[in-house]
C-alpha cells in the first residue's frame, strides 16, 4: 500500500451543515495519491458525529477532543495522521477539485516544511453580500498582499505543515486561536516563527493556485462585526508582541531583504 502524502484535518465545532458541504466538497476531489480526511469534533452537541458518519466517500477519522480551542483541537489531529503531511481547512471551506492533487504534488516535488495558499470568498446564494462588501473582505494570504521576502503569511483555513518537525516545535501553540464561542488570531503567525527560527526560509513554499473557498456569514455583512474582527486581530498581535513574536515576525522578512540576491 502505497504512503499516505497528506491528510486533510477539520476542526469543528456545532457546525454540521457547514461541515457536511466541506465533506461533499472533498468528497469530489480528483486525485491518484493516498490521502485521506480527520475530522476533530472540538466538543459539539449537534449531528456532527452523524455527518461524519454519512460521508465515507473517502477515508475518514472521526477524533473527539472535549476541551475547547481549536489549535489544541488541530494538534490533536495531526497527532492522529499517518501522513507525511497535514494539511489543515476550515470547516466552513469548500475546494476546488484538484484542491488535494495540488497539494500533493508540492508535497512529493518540493517538500517544504510549511505551505500554503490564498483563501477566496464565498457566499450562501440566498445571502449574497452588500454592494461595498469588497471580495478581498473575505479573503486571506492573497499574493498581492503578500510580502515580497520573508515567510508568507498563511491561514491556518489553508495551511499545510510537515507532520513531523510540526509535532517536533510543539504544534500550534494552544494559548493562540479560537475556543469556544470566543474567537481570536495569533496561531498561525507563532508557528510560522517557530519554522523560520528553526529551519530558515527555504522551508516555506506560497502557491497561489492552491485556493479554497470560505464561506462569509451573513452576519460578517455588518460593519460593527468587521469592527470587531479588526479588534480581534489588534489584540492578537499585541499577545504575539508581548511575547516576543510579532517582531520576529517582521524581522523574517527584514532579514531576507538584506540577503544578497
Amino acid at each position: 500500500m502505497a504512503e499516505e502524502i497528506v491528510c486533510v484535518v477539520i476542526v469543528t465545532r456545532n457546525r454540521a451543515t457547514l461541515l457536511a458541504e466541506c465533506l461533499a466538497s472533498l468528497a469530489q476531489q480528483k486525485t491518484d495519491c493516498t490521502w485521506s480526511t480527520i475530522v476533530v469534533d472540538n466538543g459539539s452537541t449537534d449531528a456532527t458525529p452523524d455527518v461524519v458518519r454519512r460521508h465515507h466517500q473517502t477515508p475518514i477519522c472521526y477524533v473527539y477532543e472535549a476541551t475547547p480551542g481549536a489549535s489544541r483541537a488541530r494538534n490533536k489531529g495531526a497527532q492522529a495522521a499517518a501522513s507525511q503531511y497535514v494539511l489543515f481547512v476550515d470547516d466552513e471551506c469548500t475546494f476546488p477539485q484538484d484542491y488535494v492533487a495540488r497539494a500533493a504534488g508540492i508535497c512529493a516535488k518540493l517538500a517544504p516544511i510549511c505551505f500554503g495558499g490564498p483563501i477566496h470568498a464565498r457566499h450562501h446564494p440566498d445571502s449574497p453580500p452588500p454592494y461595498w462588501f469588497k471580495p478581498e473582505y473575505g479573503a486571506f494570504s492573497l499574493p498581492a498582499n503578500n510580502p515580497r521576502s520573508g515567510p508568507p503569511r498563511l491561514s491556518a483555513g489553508n495551511l499545510a505543515v510537515r507532520r513531523k518537525e510540526f509535532l517536533q516545535l510543539g504544534g500550534f501553540a494552544e494559548r493562540y486561536g479560537p475556543k469556544g464561542q470566543r474567537m481570536a488570531y495569533g496561531e498561525e503567525n507563532a508557528l510560522i516563527v517557530s519554522i523560520f527560527d528553526e529551519f530558515g526560509l527555504e522551508a516555506f513554499h506560497y502557491d497561489p493556485d492552491l485556493i479554497n473557498f470560505h464561506l462569509v456569514r451573513p452576519e460578517k455583512y455588518r460593519w460593527m462585526q468587521i469592527v470587531k474582527e479588526n479588534f480581534r486581530r489588534g489584540f492578537a498581535r499585541g499577545r504575539l508582541t508581548t511575547a516576543g513574536l510579532h517582531e520576529r515576525l517582521e524581522l523574517c522578512g527584514k532579514v531576507t531583504d538584506a540577503r544578497p540576491s
